[in-house]
């Protein structure tokens, strides 16, 4: 195995979710070509049913 690793950036998508199945609520980070339709819910384990809840979050909300 070769110990050379090559990482492509990716932009990406970083918002609050909630699932309408089980009602998870969570921050979601994805691929910004990901459709949240096809992001499976970290709970109930289903995609189809999560949306977005309209809070913005900058990444360094996320930091510590």
């Amino acid at each position: 195995m070769s110990d050379n690793i090559l990482e492509v950036p990716v932009e990406h998508i970083v918002q609050e979710v909630i699932c309408i199945r089980c009602k998870k609520r969570f921050i979601d980070v994805r691929p910004k070509k990901l459709w949240l339709k096809d992001c499976q819910c970290p709970k109930c384990k289903r995609t189809g049913f999560l949306i977005a809840t309209g809070q913005e979050i900058d990444e360094e909300d996320l930091e510590g």
